[in-house]
């Protein structure tokens, strides 16, 4: 979605994005340009009958108006940080940690945008680790949040909801040492 109010053809893709998902009841993920976009496809959803519970707000980093992070939280929506790197740790740092004494921690999705194959770029261009947000990340923090042990797999208040990694990158905080699969 483009920054700002929707247009007539974001409108047209959040109403046809709400028949799908009433469907087949999969998750609205919607790369979104910033929390003006965001709130008028909540409440676009809502009128057609999708609970904001079925839309994650992507690239919620974008916005500067944390605000807007917390009125998508308190509305139900799902609200995902990525870029995470080192470059942007401490900001995606602060996000998180302004969510959770916002108490909404349990609606925050993360992700790094790692990987990516650059086509004539030698070795396919600067390859990003899988892992920073597990084993750099996470431990950010603080030990308040201990988020990785459960792999993003959790829903408790006080945790995060959800971990975007891939491949999945198993760590085992007691031995700190990576594993490439779960077996």
């Amino acid at each position: 979605m483009n920054s700002g109010p929707l247009s007539e053809i974001d409108a047209k893709l959040v109403k046809a994005a709400a028949i799908t998902h009433q469907q087949t009841g999969l998750t609205i993920a919607s790369h979104t340009g910033d929390g003006v976009a965001a709130m008028a496809q909540i409440s676009a959803l809502k009128s057609h009958g999708v609970a904001p519970a079925g839309f994650i707000w992507v690239h919620a980093q974008n916005e500067a108006d944390t605000r807007l992070h917390r009125h998508a939280a308190e509305a139900g929506a799902w609200v995902e940080f990525d870029g995470i790197s080192s470059a942007a740790a401490q900001k995606h740092v602060e996000l998180v940690l302004g969510m959770k004494q916002a108490g909404y921690l349990s609606r925050v999705l993360l992700s790094q945008d790692s990987g990516w194959y650059h086509v004539g770029e030698p070795s396919g261009g600067n390859f990003r680790p899988y892992d920073f947000l597990l084993i750099e990340f996470l431990p950010l923090l603080g030990p308040r949040i201990a988020i990785a042990r459960t792999l993003g797999l959790c829903c408790d208040s006080g945790m995060i909801a959800g971990v975007v990694s891939w491949p999945p990158v198993v760590f085992d905080w007691n031995a700190k040492v990576r594993r490439k699969d779960a077996s």
